[in-house]
């Protein structure tokens, strides 16, 4: 695939000390090149090979205008290339020299769907999260068993209420797929609909708001403070579990996601604090560390990443064999959901233990333990109330707690039980007779 960089001589200024910025777009061993704008030097960035964003302060608004012309031809260059390859266009010489002089390509509304939901996938790779980019791959897949299944290659026109209909049957009845597996299949392809419609791919926008399907409400999985305990202290002689175990235990002691506790490096360790963007919300956090997430990270003494060579392919599977021989075994509840079939069974609670669960037992010690919704939000990164509390799980003695505090007055002078009622009842009739006795003796005397 073409690619377009921007290349300047710093060597060849004009009379007003301005340099040429020139565009480049190798194809092969062949170069197009044309000089988009000249500037100043101070603007350019050697290094990055990048004109440099001016600062709103700047006066001259000429700089402003060469950077968004840089920017756009960028972007704009990438997107068709992306386009052309994965409807197999071919690129010439006369579309690569209008690319130059600044032609807006439009897109052919009929394309394939499925070659468009690839191009949505690789334009994701810029700015998605690989783990979100995961999930929009799974949707394409899941999208393209279904064709098979149906002996049909779907068009943006086969995209209405009659596709979802069948595609709901198949994944219900055909894949036995959980409730919540089709809502995220869905919410992607309603996603990948938006963004295929804002580019011109298609006109047919109103049927895209019937692809409704809410999410329930599963039973949350996390650890109680003793079975963290437990965990952390439990030895493993293998390498691999024993760096799975603290990666996770790091995960709980710090709301981090997998794909954070991955990436985290010393440089991200300042003053007794955590301080990283997100790579799924793009949220910068600053988390206090914990004695016990100290100890984990003064454990392992890599001068740049904290656990260098982290794998996610069997880190589910070796913490679930970590939970089993920290002996987590607690009877769990797990509840499956197929369309109006509900199915419940009790498994060990390691056999449902997953990386994510690190990140729900944090929200729940913590708010379990009387810190506000707030400040958790501040370190987990949320940003809405809606997608915070799908997390959080309070615990039952926590319930009991409240309840207790709430009716406390109550246990001052409960009110008497029936049992009570009718032992109080007898010693009264029990003191009547007594005194009917007495009467008598003092009658016959």
């Amino acid at each position: 695939m073409p690619n377009l960089i921007f290349i300047t001589d710093l060597n060849h200024k004009d009379k007003e000390g301005l340099i040429p910025i020139k565009a480049n777009i190798s194809i092969g061993k062949t170069n197009y090149r044309k000089t988009i704008a000249r500037a100043k030097p101070r603007y350019w960035d050697e290094k990055t090979k990048k004109f440099k964003k001016p600062k709103k302060t700047e006066t001259d608004k000429r700089w402003i205008e060469i950077y968004e012309k840089l920017e756009y031809l960028k972007k704009n260059s990438e997107s068709f290339f992306k386009y052309c390859t994965l409807n197999n266009i071919p690129i010439t010489d006369k579309i690569l020299l209008e690319i130059l002089n600044g032609r807006a390509y439009s897109k052919n509304p009929s394309c394939d769907l499925n070659k468009c939901f690839l191009e949505f996938i690789e334009e994701g790779r810029s700015s998605k999260s690989p783990g979100t980019v995961q999930t929009y791959t799974s949707a394409y897949n899941y999208l393209t068993k279904y064709q098979k299944y149906a002996n049909a290659d779907l068009t943006f026109k086969d995209m209405n209420v009659v596709f979802y209909d069948k595609f709901k049957y198949y994944a219900q009845k055909i894949k036995k797929s959980q409730d919540n597996t089709f809502a995220a299949n869905i919410t992607i392809i309603k996603t990948f609909l938006k963004w295929a419609g804002k580019r011109k791919y298609h006109s047919e926008t109103e049927w895209i708001e019937d692809f409704k399907a809410p999410w329930t409400e599963n039973e949350v999985v996390f650890l109680t403070i003793e079975e963290l305990e437990i965990l952390c202290a439990k030895t493993f002689e293998n390498r691999i579990l024993d760096r799975t175990r603290d990666a996770f235990c790091l995960e709980c002691f710090t709301s981090l996601r997998f794909s954070d506790i991955k990436q985290l490096t010393r440089d991200h360790i300042q003053n007794g604090y955590i301080e990283k963007m997100m790579q799924k919300v793009k949220t910068t956090v600053r988390i206090p560390i914990h004695p016990a997430a100290q100890r984990i990270l003064e454990k392992y003494d890599h001068p740049v990443k904290i656990f260098k060579g982290l794998r996610n392919n069997h880190y589910n599977i070796s913490i679930k064999k970590c939970c089993e021989l920290a002996g987590i075994n607690q009877p769990t509840l797990k509840i499956t959901r197929i369309g109006n079939e509900t199915s419940d069974v009790v498994k060990p609670k390691c056999k449902l233990i997953t990386s994510h669960t690190a990140r729900r037992t944090f929200v729940t010690l913590c708010f379990a333990n009387g810190m506000d919704a707030k400040t958790i939000k501040s370190m987990t990164g949320h940003t809405t109330d809606k997608s915070f509390d799908k997390y959080l799980k309070v615990a039952d003695e926590m319930k009991k707690s409240k309840l207790n505090e709430v009716f406390a007055k109550f246990d001052k002078n409960p009110p008497p039980t029936e049992i009570e009622k009718l032992n109080k009842r007898i010693e009264e009739l029990e003191k009547f007779i007594e005194s009917q006795i007495s009467n008598n003796r003092s009658l016959t005397e």
